[in-house]
């Protein structure tokens, strides 16, 4: 079991007021009472699994839609050739005879007892159910789940990326974005399964668009997970696991479809599948037509400025000769927003004559780990080379050391990349593990002079799994093994 726990994404500039809003609808839809009772509820489970038995004894009958759907599910766990013998006199019911109406009757008083129960459900009164419910149904059945674990697994994966999308687009954009995408999936899911009887409830079509415009915007960003077994956590990018993610979506969907699937039938799989997919162009179009740097962050900036920007005011004051003053209204604008490129570029132009890039080395290297973190590889670059110069002996961060010196190694400066491996700074207990692991590897790769104390620290990080250090290990001489035996008297 591998649940996601974070993302190595930097602090963001403005409160997630949206996001922690539908967080906090979605736990408030979770406590409003249904008004069934409990004895209500047994007298209906027991009244539908009669009416079930009752109409697969009886295919000649007309079931309710919810009937039909649970009597198709059942027929998809029967061995091939009752599957298909059930499914077809579902699908194209037999001829009625002389007691067709009498039995009818009595299937349809069975079903008057559960049916009017169910439909007092929130799932019932503010799901959508394809074919029957009104449009204002695909909004409301966003806000509702269908239990503890099904509300608090959509809830985290909103909660891990929600945030940083709501902060790039903008509040209003991610809205609109999220209501679209949770409309969409619904309506796609209609679309390939129509003749579902039961209410579609769930936020995990939006959240699922919400994750494929994660996917386009942040594709470097590292996931961090908690596995059960063995117990510990380890991080894998999220270019490769959230296509992993949708990959398995759409082949559960797929199967659900032709009756062939074995995981959960309550779980919509096109709803994911689609709502994935339509953040995923969201995310490109923004890209492609530069929403954000023409519209977007524009806009976000000059409200958090008081409708004006840093930018303009940095300007006024380099024409009234205020270096000193702009330089420092760069700084705190880097402090609250380090993606932000142009800022970094003005103040590398100015920190660098005034001397201040050795003292704020720290917030240079947080600048240009978060144009890492936001795929910006060039800008990173180009920052780097303007900062290093002014601070050539000064220990970097292994957690910005290590993803720069991959991306000047693909560009053929392995030296320079061998030369950042070896300025990290000293490591110490509190030091992730994760990071030495992979600047201790970076160390062997480049073959850099502290490789050995970096590994060292490894060995003797007792953060650091067993299994990893035994991969640092050195391997036992084999010489040593056979000199006793050798020696050994005949």
């Amino acid at each position: 079991m591998f649940l996601p726990i974070g993302h190595d994404q930097g602090q963001l500039r403005r409160w997630p007021v949206l996001t922690f809003t539908i967080m906090a609808l979605c736990a408030i839809m979770a406590l409003v009472p249904s008004g069934v009772g409990s004895d209500d509820l047994r007298q209906a489970d027991e009244a539908f699994a009669e009416s079930l038995t009752y109409y697969l004894q009886h295919l000649d009958l007309k079931p309710h839609r919810l009937l039909r759907n649970v009597a198709l599910r059942y027929a998809s766990r029967l061995p091939s050739p009752q599957r298909d013998e059930l499914r077809a006199k579902i699908e194209n019911p037999p001829p009625g005879s002389p007691l067709t109406e009498l039995r009818q009757a009595s299937l349809d008083k069975k079903t008057g007892i559960w049916l009017p129960v169910l439909q007092k459900e929130n799932a019932w009164r503010w799901g959508y159910i394809p074919g029957q419910s009104d449009g204002t149904h695909l909004l409301t059945y966003l806000f509702v789940h269908s239990g503890f674990l099904h509300l608090f697994f959509n809830m985290l994966f909103l909660y891990m990326m929600g945030p940083f999308i709501e902060d790039q687009w903008g509040r209003q954009l991610f809205l609109l974005f999220y209501l679209t995408a949770g409309v969409f999936a619904g309506r796609m899911f209609a679309w390939h399964e129509p003749n579902v009887g039961v209410p579609l409830v769930g936020a995990s079509g939006a959240i699922a668009g919400v994750m494929g415009a994660f996917l386009v915007r942040y594709p470097k960003a590292w996931i961090k997970f908690w596995r059960l077994f063995p117990p510990g956590t380890f991080s894998a990018p999220a270019w490769i696991v959230l296509p992993l993610w949708f990959l398995g979506e759409f082949t559960s969907a797929r199967l659900q479809s032709l009756g062939m699937s074995s995981s959960d039938p309550s779980v919509a799989y096109w709803a994911h599948v689609y709502g994935f997919g339509f953040g995923f162009v969201a995310g490109l179009l923004m890209r492609a037509f530069k929403v954000e740097e023409k519209f977007v962050q524009p806009t976000i900036e000059a409200k958090m400025q008081g409708g004006r920007t840093v930018m303009s005011e940095v300007s006024r004051l380099l024409n009234q000769g205020r270096q000193e003053e702009a330089c420092e209204l760069l700084e705190r604008e880097l402090i609250q927003s380090p993606s932000n490129v142009d800022a970094a570029i003005s103040y590398w132009n100015l920190a660098a004559p005034l001397g201040r890039m050795e003292d704020r080395s720290a917030l240079c290297q947080r600048v240009i780990a978060a144009a890492l973190r936001n795929g910006r590889d060039g800008d990173a670059v180009e920052l780097w080379g303007g900062f290093r110069p002014h601070v050539p002996d000064g220990p970097i961060d292994p957690s910005l050391a290590v993803p720069l010196s991959r991306v000047l190694d693909r560009s053929g400066r392995r030296q320079e990349a061998a030369d950042l491996i070896t300025s990290c700074r000293t490591f110490g207990i509190d030091t992730d593990p994760e990071v030495l692991v992979e600047c201790g590897r970076r160390a062997i790769a480049l073959d850099t002079p502290n490789a050995p104390a970096i590994v060292e620290q490894i060995l003797r990080n007792p953060r650091v799994p067993r299994l990893v250090k035994q991969s640092f290990a050195p391997a036992p001489d084999p010489g040593a093994a056979l000199a006793p035996v050798a020696l050994r008297p005949g």
